[in-house]
């Protein structure tokens, strides 16, 4: 018999429950009571789309076949079926023949979507993770609940300056660069050195929203799982010895220490304003409110003069 909607489905089931019941036959109660629960599983999947993966074991992934036979909810249960195999790598070719059934609508797309992620994980694709959760949002219709960042409350200007990490830089699609970023937050000191001091935040947003620190902590430690002490001195350790051959004995002068908001680290480095021109590879960085400029040659000759006076 085939049964399209999930409450006529139901309600056959609890009637025939009640009718195992009555001629006392246990196996056929059992039966009945777990073909139940997973309509009721199917009806949380469809109104949260949420799993929850003990009941998932116990009930449903050994009666998936059974629910062939209802339509309506046969589709939602691949789709359940497909995220279980999230991760995966082994439950590949399953996803493969999965996302190439014609029987299955919204089931057979993210098997292709889980497929495409469980191929990108090994490789660490940050953007391409991104983007494939942002198709199952889409594709399941879930609202993504962004959590509230704590903001420090201040903006970026002469002598305030966020940047969000040590080690990725903005606009190199999450891959880190190491050296390439270290050389931009030399030239935020440098710039800051050569104006009127002033403070860097890193694992802070251009919003002055705090968004920690942990992304850094995992590459610079190796590893997502690590002792946050332990990462703080690797990461203060890595400035320092930037600070140190960038600018030589001048880098003591420069104080840099963790601080924390609403439970979210970040890096605070204080930076004074010197009594001499100071670079970067040769050029001489300064400040114009909150953005860096490069003095031209006759800047740097005038600049220099007047701090010969002083």
């Amino acid at each position: 018999m085939i049964v399209k909607s999930r409450i006529d489905a139901y309600n056959l089931l609890s009637y025939a429950r009640i009718l195992a019941l009555v001629i006392d036959d246990k196996r056929m109660v059992a039966l009945f009571e777990k073909r139940l629960r997973i309509i009721d599983m199917m009806q949380q999947y469809a109104i949260n789309k949420k799993i929850d993966m003990d009941d998932y074991r116990l009930y449903f992934r050994d009666s998936i076949s059974a629910l062939e036979a209802y339509p309506e909810i046969f589709d939602k249960a691949m789709q359940i079926h497909a995220l279980s195999l999230v991760g995966q790598t082994e439950a590949n070719k399953e996803l493969m023949a999965m996302s190439n059934r014609k029987d299955l609508k919204t089931a057979s797309k993210i098997a292709a979507l889980v497929l495409a992620y469980n191929l990108q994980k090994p490789f660490h694709l940050t953007e391409a993770a991104h983007e494939i959760r942002t198709k199952f949002e889409s594709l399941l219709d879930i609202e993504e609940e962004k959590p509230t960042l704590p903001n420090l409350g201040f903006e970026e200007g002469m002598s305030i300056e966020f940047k969000q990490s040590m080690i990725y830089p903005p606009d190199n699609n999450m891959k880190p660069d190491k050296f390439g970023m270290g050389k931009r937050l030399m030239k935020v000191v440098c710039s800051m050195m050569n104006t009127q001091g002033g403070t860097l935040y890193i694992g802070v947003d251009d919003a002055g929203n705090v968004t920690g620190l942990e992304e850094d902590f995992s590459f610079l430690c190796g590893s997502q799982i690590h002792e946050e002490q332990k990462a703080k001195d690797i990461m203060h350790n890595e400035l320092s010895n930037l600070l140190e051959r960038t600018f030589h004995t001048l880098a003591s002068s420069v104080i840099c220490s963790f601080n924390t908001k609403e439970g979210q680290l970040y890096m605070t480095v204080q930076i004074p304003s010197v009594n001499q021109l100071v670079d970067v590879d040769g050029q001489y960085y300064y400040r114009v409110g909150p953005t860096i400029h490069i003095m031209t040659a006759k800047e740097v000759v005038k600049r220099k003069s007047l701090l010969k006076v002083k």
